[in-house]
């Protein structure tokens, strides 16, 4: 009688749990096909994967560093900063988000004016 219950009792958990393995899972599995879509030069499909994910389930660090690579990979530099900056504010000191950052606005010429400092002075 004991064993019976225990087993319902961890059937019930697995049943109740699952879907959230698999919702888990769904999602690195998402993230790894925008990943590989971004390896092959399909951006597009990179962004539209890693916009779908954060529509459904928010955005981290890592996610957004991606799709703002994406997004400088298709030449789109004010999405790509916009997406640089979002990750950072999950992320401050990622040396990769602020490198790349910084390699963008240099490529486009956007650099940031540091604070009491005016411009020809």
């Amino acid at each position: 009688m004991y064993v019976k219950k225990i087993c319902q009792t961890l059937i019930i958990l697995f049943l109740a749990f699952f879907p959230l393995v698999l919702q888990a899972g769904d999602v690195e599995i998402r993230f790894e096909s925008g990943n590989a879509a971004y390896s092959i030069g399909e951006y597009d499909k990179a962004i539209e994967i890693y916009r779908d994910i954060i529509a459904d389930e928010g955005s981290g660090a890592g996610l957004l560093y991606n799709l703002a690579n994406s997004y400088a990979k298709k030449g789109q530099v004010g999405l790509a900063i916009l997406n640089y900056e979002r990750a950072l504010k999950l992320s401050p000191s990622d040396p990769n988000t602020l490198g790349n950052l910084a390699k963008v606005r240099k490529d486009k010429g956007l650099f940031i004016q540091e604070a009491g400092k005016v411009a020809g002075f």
